[in-house]
This record gives structure tokens, C-alpha cells and sequence, in this order.
């Protein structure tokens, strides 16, 4: 069983999106389902500062096909202080999404405290997928590692692991088709691994995450079709669920415009430092993966 490609951006509620990624006249209710209809996975971060109703969730799903996913950000409430308090309501809402839940990402801000890792992974529902997103360097530590792999609980950006998938979040755009192709390259062995990969991009103010995801769909998928003989081809839709939703012509549409946002100004100047031979991309690619954003992970001066 080969694994699946789930890409998109950290949000989909941005007006100015119109006419660069949703339609010029579309309504902010329409915005998820024009999203949905291109990418096959958001990843929810409102869900950090605010609890949605439970109706919200099912609204939610309601306007997405079979096979998209929801990435959903842990309710800051419930790990607040290095408690936990509030999983069993914070996990009630969002299996509201049903099928569409894809996994929990949780943002854990303060130093190593192997009390509170241990009761959090001790109070975890089993059934559902958790990436802890560490935002102190306390906590890269072979014993934590350890603890994670024995639970099957992921670290973001981490490509190795004991988790039955894998969740990257890519936030220093822009992201050329070299860097693109790069990170393809990357994911492709552990789609034939069996593992699901989340990927989301940051978000701006103009659509590229979108746009960026889109792409890297389209590289993943190239990828695997030139690993497959003509008999395997046919089902090279089924190995990236959601694919199959995805129209030729909306693939076209956004090469084009990932090429016109190269072509800017701003991004030129930095596209440029990525066209450099492809090992210096690769170990681009391959030191963010592994290490995560080094400004964010480095521990608090004392």
C-alpha cells in the first residue's frame, strides 16, 4: 500500500485571494469550496486562539469532497501553562469532521517538561493522528524522540519517526520548481513507504501557498508516474488521493501563475539564491525538514 500526498496552505479565508486563486466575485462562504476543489488539504489554525461550534466543523466538511482533509490546530486552553485540560472536548468537536479529520497539530511553546509530555501522550485518544510542533530546542533530546516513536506520535517537520505519517509545514517562501522538485523528491520515498504526508505552506497576502501546493501536487505526481510501468499508470491517481480532483486545466493555470510570482520583483531576488546547483537545494530542503525553521526551535536565552 503506497501512502498519500495531502498539500495546501495554513488557512483558506483570505479575501485577497480573489482573482489570483478563488474567483474575483467570490463570496467568503465560497471560499473553502473553491479551495477544496484544487487542493486536497487545509490546515485550520483559528482553532489555536478560538473553538469553533461543533456546527461549525460539520459545515466545514459539508463543503468538501470525499478524500479532503482538515489539519487541525490544538486549542491553545488545552496545553496552556504545561496542563491539559480540555482534550476529550477539544477531540469531541473536531471528530465532527468526520472522514475529513486529517491530524491534530500541537504547538507546544515552552521548554522540555517530561511531566507534561507524558501526560499529554498518556490522555491522547489512540484513534487519532497528534504532530507536536516543539517551539523550544529543549526539546530535541533522543529520550523525547523515543517517547514520540513508541506512541506513534509525529514531530513536525521531522522526516523520520515512529508516526504512520508525516506533517511539514514550509514557511520561508517563495518556492521555486527547483525547490519544489527538490521537496518532491523528498516526500516520494515515503509515499512508497506507505506513509500519508501532510505539507502545508504559509500563507500571504497574495495567493502563493495555494499556488505552491498546487504545484508540488503536480511534481509528486510526475514523480511517481515515471516510476511506474504502463500497467501501474492507470492507478497513479489512487496513490495521491484527492488527485483525481484535481482538472488539467487548473494544473496548467497554476504553473502559469507560479511562474508569474517568480517572475516578481521581490521573489526574483530571492528565487534566484534557489537556482543554485541542486545539491545547495537539496540541503536547503533536507536542513529545514530535519531541524525545523532554526530561529524558531533554538532555546530562549538565559
Amino acid at each position: 500500500m503506497t501512502g498519500r500526498l495531502y498539500a495546501g496552505s495554513s488557512g483558506f479565508s483570505y479575501p485577497s485571494w480573489r482573482g489570483g486563486f478563488y474567483p474575483a466575485d467570490a463570496k467568503p462562504d465560497t471560499f473553502l469550496h473553491h479551495y477544496a476543489e484544487r487542493l486536497n488539504a487545509v490546515e485550520l489554525n483559528t482553532t489555536f486562539y478560538r473553538l469553533p461550534a461543533e456546527e461549525q466543523f460539520e459545515r466545514w466538511a459539508a463543503q468538501t469532497p470525499a478524500g479532503f482533509r482538515f489539519a487541525v490546530t490544538m486549542s491553545r486552553r488545552v496545553t496552556v501553562a504545561g496542563r491539559v485540560e480540555g482534550l476529550d472536548a477539544f477531540g469531541q468537536s473536531v471528530r465532527r469532521l468526520g472522514d475529513r479529520l486529517g491530524p491534530l497539530r500541537v504547538k507546544v511553546s515552552q521548554k522540555r517538561d517530561d511531566g507534561f509530555l507524558r501526560l499529554f501522550l498518556d490522555s491522547l485518544d489512540p484513534e487519532l493522528l497528534v504532530a507536536l510542533d516543539f517551539r523550544h530546542g529543549s526539546w530535541d533530546d533522543p529520550e523525547v524522540i523515543a517517547r514520540l516513536d513508541e506512541r506513534g506520535t509525529a514531530r513536525v517537520n521531522a522526516l523520520d519517526g515512529g508516526a504512520s505519517f508525516r506533517y511539514l509545514r514550509l514557511r520561508e517562501p517563495p518556492y521555486d520548481d527547483a525547490a519544489l522538485a527538490v521537496l518532491a523528491g523528498e516526500i516520494h520515498p515515503l509515499l512508497d513507504q506507505g506513509m500519508d504526508v501532510y505539507c502545508f505552506f504559509r500563507h500571504e497576502d497574495e495567493p502563493t501557498a495555494p499556488l505552491f501546493a498546487e504545484r508540488l501536487l503536480e511534481l509528486a505526481h510526475e514523480s511517481l508516474e515515471l516510476d511506474q510501468s504502463p500497467e501501474e499508470e492507470s492507478g497513479s491517481v489512487r496513490r495521491l488521493e484527492g488527485m483525481s480532483y484535481h482538472p488539467t486545466t487548473h494544473l496548467a493555470i497554476a504553473r502559469e501563475r507560479h511562474q508569474d510570482l517568480i517572475r516578481g520583483a521581490e521573489q526574483h531576488r530571492l528565487a534566484r539564491s534557489l537556482k543554485a546547483e541542486r545539491p545547495g537545494i537539496r540541503d536547503r530542503i533536507a536542513s529545514f525538514l530535519h531541524r525545523g525553521d532554526a530561529r524558531r526551535v533554538a532555546p530562549a536565552a538565559k
